[in-house]
This record gives structure tokens, sequence and C-alpha cells, in this order.
């Protein structure tokens, strides 16, 4: 199974270097024509709201609800702590990664689905992972939980599930972030991925691409939602040790993904879009993910530059973590100077989470789960005089009140069965409360940015 999450991984790298010379296109674009061609704001008209954005928003509504109701303070003060023992778990790094992710593909993946046509091939992967006590432990290490047959929760910010050989990511709300089908293709030897992710427009927007198996070596086809036909877009050639290289079949420039298990390490080398400013700067990039079981660290460094590094203290419950600049954000908050670093406490006794630099207490939440809240105090710089605030969650009425120095000065009243929201704010002019009720449609506007039309063509 965890074969098959590091398979998935490397696939959502393939379609973000695919997608992403579409996107820049689209961006060059819209940069050179704004100020040419910026219409008069009269000929913009809000768009109707979709059947699908509505979709989304009761699901949302009804999701959130469902938190409130079941929001316990301790059980998410555990769920948060939990990521001090990430550390406890470094050993999987000294797996081959490359191999076990070439027989995945190669092996599994090639004979069930596309040799053999099964078509629940992941959701049987999943339902075997559950009835299995060791497999759920394992994934319990990485903070993974199997709570169903066919689903997975991710550190409680994202499920997975997984139907016949497709398989959903949604956020905490339920939102659909991307959903990923895999059939037998056309041709011989090959897969068919449809890949779906929400666009601007709360619809979903449908990508395919034709994976074609060769001697170690995949080449990725491309058709996207506005194309009639596919074309070559990557070929991903697993042919050398721990190494998995990435070329585009148009530009002909190669990435690799390299793993290091005996230094616990992975290696992004990417090349670089030359600038007419830095002509002369090295054609490529090296990003350098490295793991320290010893120390119980792990950092990110850039061209061999370190970005930033966090040490994990599983015995007092702190992670400190590094970067440069961080000196300067501290001390905008009030804190005094003590290096490019801050330190997350998790206090078990008082469940309660403090953000520190040096001796400087920045921020801590505490969860309380007698009034059902989280208390938050900023105590750093000039916001804290605003200190004393609390998130209260009432399961009896599903509301989310945001509580200061006594007054509540925002809540939120969530009605999945009547499909509104009720919202009550604090003007602090008048000192007198305003309500407002948000219908679905009110709901899905504010979750996709709204969409206009243009009606003139003088461009």
């Amino acid at each position: 199974m965890k074969k098959f999450l590091s398979v998935l991984l490397i696939f959502a790298f393939c379609f973000s270097l695919i997608a992403a010379p579409a996107f820049a296109q689209i961006t060059f674009e819209s940069e050179t024509t704004a100020e040419e061609a910026a219409p008069e704001e009269s000929d913009f008209e809000e768009a109707p709201v979709t059947e699908a954005q509505l979709d989304q928003a009761r699901l949302t509504l009804k999701t959130i609800a469902d938190y409130v109701s079941d929001f316990d303070a301790d059980e998410a003060y555990a769920s948060f702590s939990k990521i001090v023992d990430l550390a406890d778990n470094f050993d999987f790094w000294k797996d081959d990664m490359t191999s076990d992710a070439r027989n995945f593909v190669f092996g599994e993946l090639k004979k069930n689905i596309v040799d053999d046509g099964k078509e629940d091939f992941f959701e049987e992967l999943i339902r075997l992972s559950a009835s299995d006590e060791k497999a759920k432990a394992e994934f319990a290490k990485s903070n993974i939980t199997i709570v169903s047959d066919n689903s997975l929760d991710i550190m409680g910010i994202m499920t997975m599930t997984v139907e016949g050989n497709s398989y959903v990511y949604a956020d905490a709300t339920g939102k659909v972030m991307q959903r990923v089908s895999l059939s037998k293709g056309p041709e011989a030897d090959t897969m068919l991925i449809t890949y779906e992710a929400p666009g601007e427009d709360g619809k979903m927007m449908e990508n395919n691409f034709l994976v074609r198996f060769g001697d170690n070596i995949l080449t990725i086809a491309a058709k996207f939602e506005e194309e009639s036909e596919f074309s070559d877009a990557l070929e991903i050639a697993f042919t050398e040790t721990n190494k998995i290289s990435i070329t585009g079949l148009e530009d002909k420039r190669t990435s690799t993904l390299e793993f290091v298990p005996e230094k616990y390490q992975i290696i992004l080398t990417a090349p670089k879009t030359p600038t007419l400013a830095d002509k002369d700067a090295p054609s490529t990039a090296t990003y350098t993910l490295e793991l320290n079981p010893e120390n119980k660290s792990f950092g990110v460094t850039a061209d061999g530059v370190e970005v930033f590094t966090a040490y994990f203290y599983p015995e007092t419950k702190e992670i400190t973590i590094a970067a440069e600049g961080l000196s300067d954000a501290t001390a905008e908050l009030g804190a005094e100077s003590s290096g490019d670093s801050i330190t997350l406490k998790f206090e078990d006794e008082t469940k309660t989470v403090r953000l520190t630099s040096g001796d400087t207490e920045i921020v801590n939440l505490t969860f309380n789960a007698a009034e059902s809240m989280i208390e938050i105090e900023i105590s750093a710089g000039e916001m804290g005089m605003m200190s004393g605030f609390s998130l209260k969650i009432n399961k009896a009425d599903s509301s989310v009140a945001f509580v200061m120095m006594g007054m509540e000065i925002f809540n939120a009243t969530l009605d999945p069965q009547a499909e509104t929201v009720t919202v009550k704010s604090l003007d602090f002019e008048t000192q007198s409360q305003t309500e407002e009720v948000m219908t679905l449609e009110d709901l899905a506007r504010m979750l996709n940015p709204a969409v206009v039309e243009y009606e003139s063509t003088d461009y």
C-alpha cells in the first residue's frame, strides 16, 4: 500500500510538470493583455452560480457542521501534537523507493489494470490493508488512518476515498481537490488516466493522460479539456538505480528524482528557465530533502544553501524550526531577536501549544475540553493587546463563535437542513450586533471566486 501511495506522489509530480507550461502561457497572455485591454467595469457581469457549485457548497456546509457536532478539544490537541512523533518514523527512508515504485508500476499496476483489466485493484488494496492490523499500525505511524474499507484520513487535513480504480482527494471541509481514475488503455500496453480538478467556476475540469509501458520507461501523452487528441508530453525512465528521470518531449528538458537511502535524501534536479537578466546562471537547480534519524531533524537546501531545518524533540514535545530571515519576521511580532529560529511546544497536561522565539512567547493555543473551545492568546508586540481570543464551538446549535475579552464579536450558526449559515457580528462603533443569513448560493460564491463574463470584443 505504501508503494501505491509513493506511485501516486510521483504521478502527481509528473502531472504538475505537464500542466506548468500551459499555466505559464495563460499567465503570460493575461499579463500582456491586462493593461492594453482593461475593460470598463460596466462590461462585467457576475456569472450565475452553477449546480456543481451549489453541490460543493452543500457538501461543505454539511461537512463543517459534522465537524462542529463531533468536535472534541482533547482529540483535536492529540491529533495536532502527533506531528512531534513524525521523526520516530524516519527509518522508512532506508527503503529502496525507486525499486518499489518501478516494481509496482511495471509489475502490479500493469499486470492488474493493463494486462488483466481488473476494475477494482485499488479498492482491493485498501480493503486488504483495512483488515490487516500490521498495515493499519504502519499507516498510523505516518498519521494516516484507515477509516473504512475504502477510505483513508491523511493527518486529519484530507481524505482519500477509493472506488474501483478511482481515488478522490478531499480537504477537511469535504471539497474535492482532485479525482483520478485509471483504466485499461485503447491500445496494447497502455493505460488511461483521467485527472479531474475544480476550475475557477467550481466545475470539474477533466484532463486525460495516455500511459504507454515500455522497458522500464513510461511515455505519457496528454489531452487537456479543450483539446481533441493526445500529444506526447513526458517520458519517465526508471532505468537507473535509485533515480527517476522525467523528460519533457517538447522541450527535451529533463528533471530527475534521486533517492539516496544511505543518506536519507531525496534530490530533485530541475531545469531553470533562463532570463535575460541572469542568462549566465546555472541551467539547473538542485533541491535536497534530507532526514536525519540520529538527531531527529529534516532539512531542505536549494543549490547547497539551507532553506530551513526542523528539529524534533519527542521527549520534551518540542519542534524547533530554523530558517534564514525568521528573526526579522519574529521581530515584527515584537519578539526579541534570538537567531533565526522558532519553537513549537506541546504541553500535554494543560493541552496547550506555545509558539516561542527565544524567551519570548508569541502565541499560545489552549484546547479547553470543558468549555469546548480553543483559547488563543497573542503575547508579543502590538498584537499583544489582543490577547484573550477564544474560538468557541457549540455542539448543541452547530455554531462557532469568536470571543475577545469576554465579548462575542462573531458567531456563525450552521443549519445544513435549511441550507443556511446565520452570521452575527459586533459593530465596534455602535456596539450593536448585526445579523445576516447566508444562503447556499451566497456560500457557493464565497467558496468560488466570482466568475465574470466580459461582453465586449474590443481587444
